[in-house]
């Protein structure tokens, strides 16, 4: 289970998937139980489906963003981090105006993707960060006109993942597969270079939700097809909407009893599935 960085198509991850006893077995040795709901009658891991906001909003696209924003605010305008960042920030606001984005970052600083004694990422709203992803390489072009080998690659990652994001809406399963990968081998590569010239350095360090995305973006798209019409923003919406008519109708100070009661209701009209 720790092969998560081996991207080929001989992976032991691709070509030997985990038996529901053996997924049980290595999570004991990792000294890491598995979730108590795969103890449940039929439920096992292959009928799982992995989530785009989880794995790749707040995972790997976060990942990317939080240290292409670093490696511009230490390349891009004068002064110190502050100062850079403002300058920066010139940049992506005018991006934001350009492309009509209403889901923005209200500022950019430091705190955001940087933090003590944590790898760069970038912390904000899933869908902030979704919104940012296709502004990315424009941001990275604007801030590199005359980009250093490490930069071309940096821009490469976030081209592909914003192919990634684009598939999402004009679904193309070759295209997710093949940017998917060519993004995740070009962030293996980043951490590599990053290891041999700052040994012990936290930019660009792969974390495990790579493989989990990768699980996605391959073999779960090709058994369940685009991860839009499985991700989790319905239900994400859908409490919205619940918040907005409770406080409609139970005003603001009564509005999480409402949507209780509204859930409760739906909840009694079910009948318990025969296991």
């Amino acid at each position: 289970m720790d092969n998560y960085k081996d991207l080929s198509d001989s992976a032991p991850w691709r070509s030997q998937p985990l038996s529901p006893a053996a997924f049980h077995h290595a999570a004991a040795l990792q000294g890491d139980p598995a979730c108590p709901i795969f103890h449940l009658p039929g439920c096992a891991v292959r009928i799982i489906s992995l989530d785009w906001l989880s794995n790749c909003d707040s995972g790997v696209c976060a990942d990317l963003a939080g240290n292409a924003l670093l490696e511009v605010v230490d390349s891009y305008g004068q002064g110190d981090r502050k100062a850079r960042c403002a300058a920066a920030w010139q940049l992506l606001q005018g991006l934001y105006r350009q492309h009509h984005v209403n889901d923005r970052m209200d500022e950019l600083k430091p705190e955001l993707f940087l933090q003590p004694k944590k790898a760069p990422k970038l912390r904000c709203k899933a869908a902030v960060t979704r919104a940012l992803a296709p502004l990315l390489p424009q941001l990275l072009q604007l801030a590199w006109p005359s980009p250093s080998p490490r930069q071309r690659v940096a821009r490469a990652a976030a081209t592909s993942m914003a192919e990634c994001y684009g598939v999402l809406s004009n679904w193309d399963r070759g295209r997710l597969e093949h940017h998917s990968r060519r993004c995740a081998k070009l962030l293996v590569s980043l951490e590599t270079e990053s290891q041999l010239l700052f040994p012990g350095t936290r930019k660009w360090r792969i974390k495990p939700k790579l493989h989990a995305w990768m699980e996605l973006c391959t073999r779960m798209a090709r058994s369940k097809g685009n991860p839009r019409d499985y991700w989790v923003y319905a239900d994400e919406s859908l409490g919205g909407v619940l918040r907005n008519i409770g406080e409609l109708r139970g005003g603001k100070n009564s509005a999480t009893r409402f949507a209780e009661n509204l859930l409760h209701r739906f909840q009694r009209k079910l009948t318990l599935p025969l296991l």
